[in-house]
């Protein structure tokens, strides 16, 4: 790709047909000045300019190697277009207890979930090590890429084509260093900790890279500082410790690296996950979150929402109708209410609702 436009460059271009679903390898013709915003885009490769017959036959045996034969790719009904890349092959986990399936459970530790009420909402309604009353973060994953759940690796059941699927590497209570819980942090201050971490973690990044991941969700810290035995130990008033908070640093410690190790092996291998703001978003905006989980559930009667104005962008875009500002007086909504009646919205509700509803009032 290698066009001029004083409307639309060539980064540009290539986010573009990222968006529009295009997956096949996009090789740029640029200047390494310009490498950080095409890489960002979604470019694949470059070949530096000026462009010339030299370098492109010399760059096309590598290029073959790589995206065609390496990626099961191939070209598409000799018209010279590249298919995209298969599915992948096989899943794997690693990390703590948000992510753990059961490894705990073959580990001498106390830090298990073999007992009530964990998995009281699993589809077996029993305990399996899982860290949730149900599902978890790679069970989800699992289900949309249409493979079965992955088995922790110490389980005797991962044997034969199961090996295939992947396997889940993940223990609560571990950490990016081997010494994870005995707070090397009291040696440090907190931004030169987040370095040391972030320093450790690339190494280990890299090493996945070696041995064959090609595609890595990265994910930073949750709010440290709100997690119950520090609220119970640290917090003040049921506020979360503000020190412990601060950890949040890491998030764009992380993300800088993840761009660095992109731009090196040129190609976006690895992607940052915020879990600290998703977690956070549960605990300072929860109304969006339950109206987008209504709408997706396929309610569609209207919904009013009381909210600041700060927060309505977010709701807004969840699905709501209509707000009241805060803060919810009684005066506010019955001012509000003639509004609603005057207005002539019907709402289309589902039918198994309406006729979960009419049962419901016939049997009482």
């Amino acid at each position: 790709m290698n066009f001029s436009n004083r409307h639309f460059n060539e980064w540009q271009a290539t986010k573009e047909l990222r968006d529009m679903g295009v997956n096949c390898p996009i090789v740029g013709v640029t200047k390494e000045t310009e490498l950080k915003e095409f890489t960002e885009a979604g470019l694949d490769d470059y070949i530096s300019k000026p462009l010339t017959v030299e370098k492109v036959a010399s760059y096309l045996p590598g290029f073959i190697h790589h995206y065609v034969l390496s990626d099961g790719l191939s070209s598409s009904h000799g018209t010279g277009s590249v298919a995209p890349q298969a599915e992948a092959r096989a899943f794997f986990v690693f990390g703590d207890s948000l992510v753990d399936n059961g490894n705990n459970n073959y580990l001498a530790t106390t830090a298990r979930a073999d007992s009530p009420p964990y998995g009281i909402d699993f589809p077996t309604h029993r305990p399996t090590g899982r860290f949730s009353n149900g599902l978890n973060i790679p069970d989800f994953i699992s289900q949309e890429i249409g493979s079965e759940f992955l088995l922790p690796y110490l389980s005797p059941q991962l044997t034969g084509n199961k090996l295939l699927v992947g396997a889940n590497f993940a223990s609560a209570g571990i950490g990016i260093l081997n010494d994870t819980g005995i707070s090397l942090s009291r040696q440090y201050n907190l931004p030169d900790y987040v370095k040391f971490l972030i320093s450790e973690y690339k190494k280990i990044l890299m090493k996945l890279y070696d041995l064959g991941a090609r595609r890595v969700l990265v994910t930073g810290t949750g709010p440290l500082g709100c997690v119950p035995a520090e609220l119970a130990t640290r917090g003040r008033n049921g506020q979360c410790d503000a020190e412990l908070q601060r950890a949040a640093l890491i998030q764009s410690a992380l993300t800088q690296m993840l761009g660095q190790l992109n731009r090196q092996y040129r190609s976006n291998i690895f992607i940052a996950a915020n879990t600290g703001k998703m977690s956070l978003d549960f605990i300072n905006n929860p109304g969006a979150l339950a109206t987008k989980e209504l709408r997706d559930m396929g309610v569609n009667c209207p919904i009013v929402g009381v909210t600041k104005e700060t927060e309505l962008k977010e709701f807004t875009e969840a699905g709501l109708d209509d707000y009241i500002s805060k803060p919810l007086t009684v005066e506010k909504v019955a001012s509000y209410l003639p509004g609603v009646a005057s207005t002539s919205v019907t709402p289309n509700y589902n039918d198994d609702y309406v006729y979960e509803y009419e049962e419901a009032v016939d049997e009482n």
